[in-house]
């Protein structure tokens, strides 16, 4: 099934041209759509009266945000509606991570405002103007990698109007199958003729999936192949349930694992792309926050006026003084699979494999990715850096003769930030 965005005047094209090829929640566009915009795009401007951009879309989304329900009044509070000054209104979804700074999409680039303490769009909320943009370095829109981007506000937000966000700074969250909340006021019905934003604010519950499962996402849309395959990297999570996604409009959204309250949700994700919406085959692909978090922290301690909310001290903040383990998530390793482990500078990744009886050898390798990780190693106890470690820490690989058959704890610890890198362990 299509979707169509009717350009009635030259002056709409620059903005639907944004929303198409920048506020994306992705078609993930191919050289034919490009070739088609370039050549749509000079009719208009030699005076066709209007025209129209096709993107697929999934035949079987329903009504939603896709799938979801109106929200609780009040319940979302950190979050934003990003404002286009070129076509004002709604853009993007962002969320308050300070008092004068949001997290957003790095393709959701250019809006000149944000508007807070909104449920319905046509809510008056406090409107404030963007200082200044801050996209992650790493970032291009040809990618998708690193897709993340920071405002600076002009002033705070009124605590009356808007609350902040935890963000996660563990690698090992979420869990696969962890349930997750997306909201936003994107496109609620994208069928053939696009009928536009929700007016009111809506969101949806999604279950984590493993970044290997998402990778290898593939199916047919409109009679075309699509895959992930080769897509998905260490700085994306991916997020499906039957039915339900976020779609066009809720881009740079919060992707959190909710608490019992606003003040107990923690952002996991930043909404980024996919293909279609809802699609059978195609999970929603999100920015993983964990890895930027250092990034993020950095740009607001030297940007924003707010600079409580990360205890930042100087142009940073202060690391945890004893690289012992901290409480949280140990996740269960499987031989012979790869996971993608990332952390913020004196934090641990926690996971923990079981060996079966009269195993002759156990390997443990680390590859890939940037900073600078640890590896500690303890039979049926967890390790610190006071502890008794099996392996060499400075090391990247780890062999173990004849292992006791039992639990092995694997930790990795963060003697400067690092992210994008591989684990895995393989028992013989």
């Amino acid at each position: 099934m299509n979707k169509k965005i009717l350009l009635k005047n030259p002056i709409q094209i620059i903005s639907i041209l944004k929303r198409v090829t920048g506020e994306l929640r992705m078609k993930v566009i191919n050289n034919v759509w490009i070739s088609f915009f370039i050549f749509m795009t000079f009719f208009l401007f030699a005076g066709c009266e209007f025209m129209s951009i096709e993107e697929d879309v999934d035949s079987d989304s329903s009504d939603r945000i896709v799938g979801g329900t109106e929200a609780q009044k009040g319940r979302y509070p950190y979050l934003v509606s990003l404002q286009d000054g070129e076509m004002p209104g709604h853009w993007c979804g962002g969320a308050l991570i300070a008092a004068d700074a949001v997290l957003t999409a790095g393709h959701c680039k250019g809006p000149n405002a944000i508007r807070a303490g909104v449920h319905y769009l046509k809510d008056k909320g406090v409107y404030i103007k963007i200082k200044k943009e801050y996209p992650h370095p790493k970032y291009k829109l040809s990618g998708n990698d690193y897709d993340f981007r920071v405002l600076i506000l002009e002033s705070k937000v009124p605590a009356e109007y808007g609350k902040i966000v935890k963000l996660n700074t563990s690698a090992s969250v979420p869990t696969v199958g962890k349930p997750m909340t997306v909201m936003g006021w994107g496109e609620t019905n994208p069928g053939r003729d696009w009928r536009g934003l929700s007016t009111v604010l809506m969101k949806v519950d999604v279950n984590s999936i493993s970044n290997t499962e998402c990778d290898a996402s593939k199916g047919t849309i409109d009679g075309f192949e699509e895959s992930y395959k080769g897509q998905i990297t260490a700085s994306m999570l991916c997020g499906k349930a039957a039915g339900k996604d976020s779609c066009q409009g809720d881009s740079g959204g919060p992707l959190v694992v909710p608490g019992a309250t606003a003040a107990n949700d923690v952002q996991v994700g930043v909404v980024s792309w996919g293909i279609g919406c809802a699609h059978k085959s195609f999970p929603g692909v999100y920015s993983r926050v964990s890895v930027a978090y250092d990034w993020i922290k950095e740009t607001v301690c030297k940007n924003a006026q707010d600079k409580t909310t990360f205890q930042c001290s100087g142009g940073g903040g202060t690391p945890d003084p004893d690289p012992d383990p901290d409480p949280g998530t140990i996740t269960q390793l499987t031989a012979g699979k790869e996971v993608i482990a990332s952390a913020q500078m004196s934090r641990w990744v926690k996971y923990k494999i079981t060996v079966p009886k009269n195993k002759k050898l156990m390997k443990i390798a680390m590859r890939n990715g940037t900073g600078d990780a640890d590896l500690y190693v303890q039979y049926n106890a967890e390790p610190s850096s006071s502890s008794g470690n099996l392996c060499s820490p400075e090391k990247s690989k780890c062999r173990i003769a004849k292992p006791q058959a039992g639990t092995y704890y694997v930790f990795l610890y963060a003697k400067q930030a690092f992210s994008g890198v591989s684990l895995k362990v393989t028992i013989k």
